[in-house]
């Protein structure tokens, strides 16, 4: 053998074993790809399992009451807002209640999750909004510790027969009547849940003509907008709301969930989360 061909050979080997080492990165690389694509999967299914209990498409809304609710996820990331109806513990009790969940991801959604399921249980033991609100901030913070992760909710109960609505609110926008557009306002709001195992609320109480009826949402609603142009804002909420005055919850939920969504164009920054009530004859 030459000495060319000794040279030849040696340039060889290396050519070999530089391919070889290139492959073997190549391989850890496609294997490290396939380790996320399984974790991503399996978050998004938790993330589905999550969005089934925060939003059920199942509405039990008690007599006396037509109720409707609709929820559009953010674009991008995954937000936490969610929604409750359901019987309360007597025959002419309905609770409902819509929450947000300060941040996006797993550990955001995972204690929006707690929280609804908090207050769609002790909804069927407890009709007062304060004590739902304060029960399920104490088992959160107890069960999943303090965070800088908060949950921010409105409760109402409301008795048709009765023609009263309570309220309360932890850190999150008031309910809205219906036909009026008036937001209402006038009681201290509650801190967020899940910052402090101790928080004091303070409801709200208002007597409700028959067919009267109200709207909660969660600040994706009002904070909607295109890039560099205003927010839907209340005030434009309250406008659509006032236009539709009279008509059923599912026209009104659909009427300003297509206002909200032509305002904010093709990008969610926030998930919109709406429900509407109304009082009904026997």
């Amino acid at each position: 053998m030459t000495d060319q061909e000794r040279q030849d050979n040696v340039r060889l080997r290396r050519r070999i074993e530089q391919l070889d080492a290139e492959a073997a990165v190549r391989e850890g690389r496609i294997s490290e790809l396939l380790s996320q694509a399984f974790d991503l999967e399996h978050e998004i299914r938790d993330y589905a399992a999550m969005r089934d209990v925060l939003t059920p498409t199942g509405l039990r809304a008690g007599p006396g009451l037509e109720v409707e609710c609709s929820f559009t996820p953010a674009t991008d990331g995954v937000a936490g807002d969610f929604y409750v109806v359901t019987p309360g513990p007597d025959e002419d009790s309905t609770i409902l209640a819509v929450g947000d969940v300060s941040g996006k991801g797993a550990e955001s959604a995972r204690r929006a999750t707690f929280v609804r399921t908090a207050l769609a249980t002790f909804a069927g033991f407890v009709d007062e909004p304060c004590q739902l609100l304060e029960l399920s901030n104490q088992v959160l913070v107890e069960r999943a510790g303090p965070s800088t992760i908060f949950v921010t909710a409105v409760v109402v109960v409301l008795r048709p027969r009765e023609g009263r609505l309570t309220w309360a609110s932890a850190g999150h926008p008031p309910p809205l009547l219906l036909d009026s557009g008036e937001l209402l306002n006038g009681r201290k709001p509650t801190p967020p849940l899940g910052i402090d195992a101790s928080i004091t609320c303070r409801p709200g109480e208002l007597e409700i003509a028959p067919s009267a009826g109200l709207l909660l949402f969660t600040d994706g609603v009002t904070e909607a907008h295109r890039p560099r142009e205003a927010m839907f804002g209340e005030s434009r909420l309250a406008d659509v709301v006032r236009e539709l005055a009279g008509l059923p919850p599912d026209e009104v939920v659909r009427r300003l969930e297509s206002a909200v969504l032509d305002h904010a164009g093709a990008s969610l920054a926030d998930d919109l989360c709406i429900v509407a009530a109304r009082m009904v004859g026997p």
